[in-house]
């Protein structure tokens, strides 16, 4: 999309203040992470409504805030707010930045110390040159967002076109950040990444004529590469075709991702259809691979040393394609439900997420709580994002041991252990015997 143009130099700061409202609205993902940049300097309220506003009127003075979240009572009654200034090309006008702080204090003043911040939006450039910016309690950069939903669009398991939605976003915030007063859109890139990705998708068309590389931000986020055009029929299952590069890993995997199939696994697993080749069968979270591993390649190192692994990994696309399309009717049987499973009533369904939305606030509170003893568990926060709050505590609970946990033990914390949080009674039914058996044996 962003080789397309689409908003060019026609972004203005009104579109970055629209995108807070919606997606700090709708994404409880993005509002954690959000929130949780701030620390200890703000702790948002346990069961009240949450609102967003675009350009209220202050408290303190009849200025406007660009945006703000507030947290209201059943009585309407505001507990606590988070306002939000954002900036694209302009500076601050004479006297704002104090303007803002005063309304700051107002706020604490009225709903408490940690009930009340500040946050400044701006490109990074015009971060770094903004004066003013000490009156704020983060200053967040737009290419910052533009990698967490980056990261989201890559990693996690999400519906076809919640992911154009976000990527359209994305192009929308690169804008932005490209934006200069006179000049066209520049996306948000780093020049080794983009040099190498020109040569890679050169050797691809040679290897896969019949797939496009998919078009990508090159952030520095940026290590996998889907690829579309596969033959596939009308109504065949979501299908994702990707090569991840790794992170100077040397090992990585081309794939062939089936969105929400992870229960097919057994089906495929007992076919026919992967014998003789090289492929496995992978689940992760409610996705199945079938993969084949591949070099791992540095894609901000020059492109020549590593043409063979590149080599490497396209030929394993180009194989993985080969055999889709080729079984794509057995596919398309192998991949259907064999039964429908009884839907949720609304009251249970409602429960889990409310589960799931405590067990996330749970583990800000241990974020915080930890971030006042000198240590920032930020490993969580970014599992949190990617596999939800169940699903975080559940491969903290799988992996080795962590360095964060040995630090707790050191520091006599254990009580802010993941392990010590899913041993609590509020969680039963969430984790399963195993898993509460090594929590027992890691805490005791």
């Amino acid at each position: 999309m962003s080789e397309e143009r689409l908003f060019q130099d026609r972004v203005r700061e009104r579109d970055l203040d629209n995108f807070l409202v919606e997606e700090l609205y709708s994404s409880l993902t993005f509002r954690s992470w959000f929130i949780a940049r701030l620390g200890d300097s703000f702790v948002s309220p346990q069961a009240a409504l949450v609102r967003l506003g675009k350009s209220p009127k202050r408290l303190q003075d009849n200025r406007q805030t660009d945006v703000r979240i507030g947290w209201f009572d059943q009585e309407q009654r505001l507990l606590a707010c988070i306002l939000i200034e954002s900036k694209v090309t302009a500076d601050f006008q004479e006297g704002q930045a104090e303007s803002y702080a005063a309304e700051l204090a107002h706020c604490r003043d009225l709903l408490g110390a940690q009930a009340a911040c500040a946050v400044l939006v701006a490109p990074a450039a015009k971060l770094s040159t903004m004066v003013g910016n000490e009156a704020f309690d983060d200053c967040l950069s737009i290419e910052e967002i533009v990698q967490f939903l980056r990261i989201r669009t890559e990693n996690e398991i999400m519906a076809t076109e919640l992911v154009s939605r976000l990527e359209t976003r994305i192009d929308m915030l690169e804008a932005l950040c490209g934006k200069r007063i006179g000049a066209t859109w520049s996306p948000i890139t780093l020049p080794e990444k983009r040099a190498f990705s020109e040569l890679y998708a050169q050797m691809a068309a040679e290897i896969i004529p019949t797939l496009t590389v998919r078009a990508s931000s090159d952030g520095p986020k940026a290590i996998t590469k889907f690829f579309d055009g596969a033959k596939l029929p009308a109504n065949f299952p979501a299908t994702r075709i990707k090569h991840e590069f790794g992170s100077k890993t040397a090992t990585k995997y081309a794939n062939i991702q089936f969105d929400n199939l992870a229960s097919a696994k057994d089906s495929l697993a007992q076919s026919e259809l992967l014998a003789g080749s090289e492929f496995s069968l992978e689940v992760t979270n409610k996705a199945l691979f079938v993969r084949k591993p591949t070099p791992g390649i540095d894609p901000t190192a020059p492109f020549e040393p590593q043409r063979q692994k590149v080599l490497e990994g396209l030929h394993a696309v180009r194989d993985l394609t080969a055999w889709l399309e080729n079984n794509a009717a057995k596919l398309a049987d192998l991949l259907q439900p064999r039964h429908v499973p009884p839907t949720p009533s609304p009251s249970s369904a409602h429960t889990h997420r409310d589960r799931e939305n405590e067990l996330r606030e749970a583990l800000l509170d241990i974020y915080r709580r930890c971030d006042r003893l000198g240590y920032r568990p930020t490993g969580m926060l970014d599992l949190m994002q990617d596999y939800g709050a169940v699903g975080a505590v559940k491969r903290l609970i799988a992996n080795p041991i962590s360095e964060g946990f040995k630090r707790l033990v050191l520091l006599g914390r254990l009580d802010l252990t993941v392990e010590s949080l899913a041993l609590e009674e509020r969680w039963a039914g969430l984790f399963d015997e195993a898993e509460l058996a090594t929590c027992r044996r890691r805490v005791r």
